[in-house]
């Protein structure tokens, strides 16, 4: 569907995260494409959980003792439901062709909202950025924390009902999982902020209007989504082809000259 058939099915035998191709910092492999297939052949999916069962013995073999029993249950290959590094990836590339934002890894959140996971090593933001764009994921879903600069306003966009996410399946909780930001969260993340970066935001997290997703899988799609409408200058409410944006995301991910690896 995406011209990921280019590399073929994968089977349990093949290492899933072998390095294809190399975006900036980010390492792309089978798994950071495949995710963005929309319906992934059964196939792809059996071997890419058989991977992340082998990967989760192997991880709880080489825990020390005191350890649990039994190996804690492996994580499970949602299809379509997008990786921090697919995201950091393309991030990366619009962040290079564009100085309106300045983009920092989805990984690095964690220590916005626990400040003591990390040390603090400051970094400038360029002068001419007009985003700092933040990748947030809360509870297994993608949203987007970003300021605008100049304003001094922190934004939150997300995708799921403006901040609730219906449970994907009957069988899950039935109540909906609440993915606003606790007032201490937004102080740790305006605090880090502006030692690390200086970058100065006051007040409440602001929730923005934007565009909505249908379905529980697209919100890392969404987020993408968001980051290019700020880039354009239109509305975070403009409607989102999330077939069209996949593939323009896989195409552009395979196709960033110079950085093959």
């Amino acid at each position: 569907m995406l011209n990921g058939q280019l590399y073929g099915n994968l089977s349990a035998g093949d290492d899933i995260t072998k390095e294809l191709f190399k975006v900036g910092p980010i390492s792309i492999s089978h798994l950071y494409l495949k995710c963005l297939e929309k319906k992934p052949s059964m196939a792809d999916c059996r071997a890419i959980n058989s991977f992340f069962r082998k990967q989760n013995i192997e991880i709880w073999e080489k825990q020390q003792d005191p350890k649990p029993a039994q190996p804690p249950p492996p994580r499970t290959f949602t299809p379509s439901w997008l990786f921090d590094s697919t995201i950091d990836a393309y991030l990366t590339i619009l962040a290079k062709i564009s100085n309106v934002i300045y983009a920092i890894d989805c990984v690095l959140i964690g220590s916005f909202i626990d400040p003591t996971d990390m040390p603090i090593t400051p970094r400038s933001v360029p002068k001419e950025a007009k985003y700092f764009i933040m990748p947030f994921n809360k509870a297994n879903h993608w949203s987007l924390i970003y300021v605008d600069i100049k304003k001094g306003s922190l934004m939150h966009a997300d995708s799921a009902n403006n901040g609730v996410l219906q449970p994907s399946e009957p069988a899950d909780d039935a109540i909906p999982k609440n993915m606003i930001l606790q007032k201490s969260e937004v102080k740790n993340i305006q605090d880090v902020l502006l030692a690390r970066h200086n970058v100065k935001c006051s007040g409440n997290l602001i929730q923005v209007p934007c565009s909505q997703q249908v379905g529980n899988i697209d919100c890392g799609i969404f987020v993408i989504h968001y980051v290019e409408c700020l880039l354009q200058g239109i509305p975070l409410t403009t409607l989102c082809n999330t077939t069209q944006l996949r593939k323009r995301v896989f195409n552009a991910l395979i196709c960033d000259e110079g950085n093959k690896l």
